[in-house]
Formats: structure tokens, C-alpha cells, sequence
């Protein structure tokens, strides 16, 4: 009896230790994104276009032994200077500047390494996948066009965008499970979808650093 009572108490213990160990492989965050949107679909002159925006990211991680997955929630925005047919200008192309919020929705695989540094771990990783970005607003800055037949407005969800991104980085993990990290990150848009009847749609290339915090648990 005591024998049996002895095992149970040390698979117990064995339990917890193996479920709290299993527990710090989660994390979540969050991170500011200087990032440079730059058009790559459209005119001439749209595919010159691009603009720096602080975009913003929350993220909820999984570590398995040496990688890492990162599904994310991120917000971003670019400006550049739309150009689409006119009835009244057949063989010319007006331009009018414009701005483009969006909810990208990216994940990410990593291989991971890390290096003991006293009381804390530096966490190295690299990695790529895959984002899914839908359009939340499309407006023209200044108010509506002065082009005769632009449209008043423009529609918000009429199309998304999809693509690929390459990403990397350093996290510093403190004792008490708290992190900092800086990572860099290049996407480009493999294409769009849906046939916007109101937006002017086009694909984007971006890259720029990112710093935030995490939290193991």
C-alpha cells in the first residue's frame, strides 16, 4: 500500500513538472512595425509608389523542442497614388492619392536556437510562411476625388490580398519568463482576390524591423 501510495505522490509530481514545462512552451505578445509598403502591381508610376507606416501585431506562439509557430493578427497601412481607367480619359490614366488599412492575418514557422546567457536565454530564429490580408478601409486622402467620375467612396472587404514572408530574429528571455525581442521581416503579395467594384486593388511588397515584448506561460 505504501509502495503504491509513494508511486502515485512521484508521478504527480512528475506530472506537474512535465505539464508546467509544457506550459512555458506558449507564449503571446505584442510589437510595433516601422514598415516600408511599396507597390508592386499597377502603372508605372504606382509600382515607383511607397510610404513608411507603424504597423501594429499581436501574436500567440507554440514552441515544439527547436521550432516555433506564430499565428498573428497584425495591422497595416500604406498611402500611394492610385491610377485606374477613366471613362472621360480613355488613354490616360488619373492618379489621386490614397491610403490603405488592412488586418493581416499571418503564420509563421520558425527554427529556433537558444544560448544561456547567465540568468537569461537568448532565443535565435528564422523562418518564413504564409498571410492573408483583408482590406478594413481604402479612402482617398483629402476627401473624395475631384476626378468627374470617380467614385464618392470607396468600398472596404471588396478585395484581399495573400502572399509570402521571410522573418528572423533575437529574443532575450528573462528568468521570470518575460521576453524582448527584434525581428526583421520582408512579405510580398503572391496576389489578390475578389473583383472590387469600388476599391482600386493592387499588390504590396514590404519590409522593416519589429521590437515588442513576450510572455512564456
Amino acid at each position: 500500500m505504501t509502495r503504491i501510495v509513494v508511486t502515485g505522490i512521484v508521478l504527480t509530481l512528475f506530472a506537474a513538472s512535465a505539464a508546467a514545462q509544457e506550459a512555458r512552451r506558449s507564449s503571446w505578445g505584442f510589437y510595433a512595425a516601422p514598415t516600408s509598403h511599396h507597390v508592386s502591381s499597377g502603372t508605372d508610376l504606382e509600382t515607383m509608389e511607397s510610404s513608411t507606416s507603424l504597423d501594429w501585431g499581436l501574436f500567440y506562439a507554440r514552441t515544439f523542442t527547436r521550432a516555433m509557430v506564430r499565428i498573428e493578427a497584425r495591422y497595416a497601412s500604406r498611402e500611394f497614388y492610385g491610377s485606374y481607367t477613366s471613362a472621360l480619359f480613355p488613354t490616360g490614366f488619373p492618379v489621386q492619392p490614397m491610403r490603405e488599412d488592412f488586418l493581416e492575418l499571418p503564420i509563421v514557422l520558425h527554427g529556433t536556437n537558444t544560448v544561456s546567457l547567465n540568468d537569461a536565454t537568448i532565443r535565435i530564429s528564422i523562418g518564413g510562411g504564409l498571410y492573408y490580408a483583408l482590406l478594413i478601409s481604402q479612402e482617398f486622402l483629402g476627401g473624395p476625388s475631384s476626378l468627374p467620375d470617380a467614385p464618392e467612396e470607396l468600398g472596404a472587404g471588396d478585395y484581399s490580398r495573400y502572399g509570402w514572408l521571410g522573418d528572423g530574429g533575437v529574443a532575450l528571455i528573462m528568468k521570470e519568463r518575460n521576453a524582448v525581442f527584434l525581428h526583421f521581416r520582408m512579405q510580398s503579395d503572391l496576389g489578390v482576390t475578389g473583383e472590387p467594384e469600388q476599391s482600386i486593388a493592387r499588390e504590396d511588397a514590404a519590409f522593416g524591423f519589429y521590437a515588442g515584448f513576450e510572455w512564456l506561460f
